[in-house]
């Protein structure tokens, strides 16, 4: 039972960081991107280019949350031949 709670624990954890590591930098960007609008007086502009270049920031963060890794040629072959040898 304590062992379920720890991991329910642990799952609510990374829940939370994913959700504040994708909004944060879309929310910052919004707010950059009006604030420099409303300086340069260009409305729309700097507020769609922080909102994409924010939110690519964003799924870059989740990704690297989410562990995802590139791997090499090499790397696939060798896990391949480990395989095959199995």
């Amino acid at each position: 039972m304590a062992n379920n709670k720890v991991e329910i624990g642990k799952s609510m954890v990374l829940i939370s960081q994913i959700g504040l590591s994708m909004s944060t930098p879309i929310i910052v960007g919004v707010f950059l991107g009006s604030k420099l609008d409303n300086y340069f007086g260009t409305q729309p502009l700097f507020l769609i280019l922080l909102l994409f270049v924010f939110s690519f920031a964003s799924f870059i963060n989740l990704f690297k949350l989410a562990g995802v890794k590139k791997t090499n040629k090499k790397n696939i072959k060798s896990n391949q031949d480990i395989n095959d040898k199995k």
